[in-house]
């Protein structure tokens, strides 16, 4: 069998998970195999089939729901596993054994296909059960050859690539093959962030800059792990702004100096926004990443996701706004609707542990926590309005529907002011399409 050593493209993210709950190693029959010795110069590779795996070093666990097939050429070995996309902590582990710790390159297969997912999660632990980064990659193209994700530092006992089914609904992922391989450990000083690039290659890399907390840059203490203060930036009087880092995007579109020299813009959402320009064609982004003063002095929520680099207010311009919202939701996004644009944001995406850390840093969790939205109707001689509560970026839109007494529809509208017709008994009305509020007449 001829086994290629391409390196294809991948849309790469570097955030930390919560997609999986794994803290096992392999089984304690599989630790009883005598460990032959890894060399740092050793390529370990773990198929789907613990058959084609050397059990001293490499062995691959999958749920029921994970499928064996061939349907698709191109894969390494005599097949692969795929499993529908979903939102659960499923994933298909792929351990391998190093006898020390070792900086080791990632590589994974997979067998494209228009069904694969776009942002498919692949998720690196070290032998401690640590996760080092979640890497997300576009399995419709670049099958049936070798895709980077990245070096890491392992630890010495059993490491772990683990691809979660935890994407955007309705694909599949795919899990053929990895490959560990020396790789080269980073020296000091060369801390950079690297973002998905003109090519799709994730090899625009710029410098972090380690400020600590400069004026302006006072971050609210976290509700959970996924509301981390930063602990590196992107310097953006070093950094160009015409940095190309995605296909159609530059580093100044999505962070301005006037809003905070330091900027903390997560590559991953980087590679989401991508995805949805893709899907949507040409956007403005009118806001991006924000400093915490510039944030408070624009009326922003404590706590908003543009002060995490993961948001982004977006006006598209080929399509109506009202396209754009379900390609946000499709790509993951958390959407909040504004009568002029789009608030489009990843804040259920683990942050990038470069710019925030590790997720156990301070201690807590990864549950979701959602922006406090709220909305109350106002009755003013039968003319209605919605006060809306927590919308920090413009006026929500606000779709109304007026009911009868047994639930049936009567009218409905958008906009400002609804005045119900005659019979109605019940009037809802969705603001943002996050929140809804109820008025019995």
């Amino acid at each position: 069998m001829k086994h290629l050593s391409l390196t294809g493209i991948v849309i790469s993210v570097l955030v930390t998970g919560c997609y999986g709950d794994w803290d096992q190693t392999p089984s304690t029959s599989m630790e009883a195999v005598g460990i032959d010795s890894v060399s740092a110069a050793a390529a370990i590779v773990i198929d789907d089939n613990n058959a084609n795996n050397n059990a001293s070093v490499a062995s691959v666990e999958f749920s029921g729901s994970w499928v064996t097939s061939a349907g698709t050429p191109g894969y390494w070995e005599d097949g692969y596993r795929f499993a529908s996309t979903a939102a659960v902590s499923d994933q298909a582990s792929f351990w391998f054994y190093l006898d020390s710790a070792q900086s080791r390159t990632v590589d994974v297969r997979w067998t494209a296909g228009s069904n694969r997912s776009p942002a498919a999660p692949f998720q690196i632990y070290n032998a401690s059960g640590t996760l080092l980064d979640t890497v997300h990659v576009d399995q419709s193209t670049n099958g049936s050859q070798w895709n980077e994700l990245g070096t890491f530092s392992f630890t010495a006992g059993w490491n772990r690539v683990a691809l979660s089914r935890w994407t955007g609904s309705g694909f599949v992922v795919i899990a053929d093959a990895v490959r560990v391989q020396a790789g080269t450990d980073p020296g000091p000083g060369d801390d950079q962030l690297c973002f998905l690039g003109p090519n799709r290659n994730n090899d625009v890399c710029v410098p972090l800059s380690f400020p600590g907390t400069p004026a302006g840059y006072s971050y609210p203490s976290p509700l959970n792990g996924n509301y981390r203060a930063p602990i590196a930036y992107i310097d953006l009087q070093e950094v160009s702004g015409s940095t190309q880092i995605a296909p159609n995007f530059q580093l100044s579109e999505l962070a301005q100096l006037h809003k905070g020299r330091y900027a903390a813009v997560q590559p991953h959402a980087v590679a989401r926004l991508q995805a949805l320009r893709a899907a949507a064609g040409p956007l403005v982004i009118n806001s991006g990443y924000r400093s915490p003063s510039y944030n408070a002095s624009v009326g922003g929520a404590t706590r908003s996701r543009h002060m995490y680099g993961d948001a982004f207010d977006i006006d598209p311009l080929s399509i109506s706004v009202d396209a754009l919202e379900p390609i946000c939701t499709a790509n993951g996004g958390f959407l909040v609707e504004y009568t002029t644009h789009v608030h489009c944001d990843w804040r259920n995406d683990p942050q990038d542990p470069l710019l925030f850390g590790p997720p156990t840093l301070n201690g807590f969790g990864l549950e979701p926590f959602e922006q406090p939205f709220s909305a109350e109707i106002i009755d003013d001689a039968g003319v209605l309005t919605a006060r809306a509560i927590g919308f920090d970026e413009g006026e929500p839109a606000r779709r109304w529907t007026a009911l009868d007494a047994d639930g049936e529809v009567l009218a409905e509208g958008t906009g400002a002011e609804f005045t119900p017709p005659r019979g109605t008994a019940t009037v809802l009305v969705e603001l943002g399409r996050v929140v809804e509020a109820t008025l019995d007449l």
